[in-house]
């Protein structure tokens, strides 16, 4: 019986490797690519941050700099001590509002924050669109800081607060606004004619 030289040998055995490797970190058979994150799930110690998210603007508006921005979150205390919520910052708002009964967001030991608070980014320092994200520092009492990006939603109805928005133009191929007249505004107006 003969045996295969050591260097076929060394090759198969390279090739079985690199194909048992091509699933590495992923659960091949329900592996599937996802889009941008709706909400931002972290840990800060013992508290889980769940579906943090601003309410941005409806699809093809901007909020506008000096505007308000209503944000999602909730808060999942997994240790044994309470914690509180004691200060949001953003460079996204000139001040971050924590809203609900009181001006700190308590979170008791082993149970969570539920839907009574929420945040409230006050006075946007830029413009604000839909698919961006912005930074946020949470500070807890026990359990620390963290620093997280934060994805902007897009809202179905809008943001409930109307004012501060404004419709964003449509513009050409290369990003260009278009000018009423030109050839491509009046390909894309679907304006109804009247009778000719």
């Amino acid at each position: 019986m003969t045996h295969p030289p050591a260097a076929t040998r060394l090759v198969g055995l390279a090739a079985v490797a690199l194909l048992a490797g091509c699933g590495v970190g992923q659960q091949t058979q329900t592996y599937q690519s996802k889009a941008a994150a709706d909400s931002t799930n972290v840990s800060v110690g013992a508290i889980a941050v769940r579906n943090l998210a601003v309410a941005g603007p409806r699809v093809g508006t901007v909020l506008s700099q000096g505007a308000d921005a209503p944000v999602n979150i909730t808060l999942v205390n997994q240790g044994g001590d309470d914690d509180v919520l004691t200060q949001v910052t953003s460079p996204a708002a000139a001040s971050v509002v924590i809203e609900g009964p009181g001006t700190q967001l308590p979170v008791p030991r082993l149970s969570s924050s539920g839907t009574a608070y929420s945040l409230l980014l006050r006075g946007l320092t830029g413009d604000l669109q839909t698919g961006t994200y912005i930074e946020m520092t949470l500070t807890f009492s026990r359990n620390g800081i963290k620093t997280v990006n934060v994805p902007v939603q897009t809202t179905p109805g809008g943001v409930p607060r109307p004012t501060g928005t404004y419709e964003v133009p449509e513009t050409d191929s290369a990003g260009r606004p278009l000018q009423h007249g030109s050839p491509e505004a009046t390909k894309n107006d679907s304006t109804p004619k009247g009778p000719s």
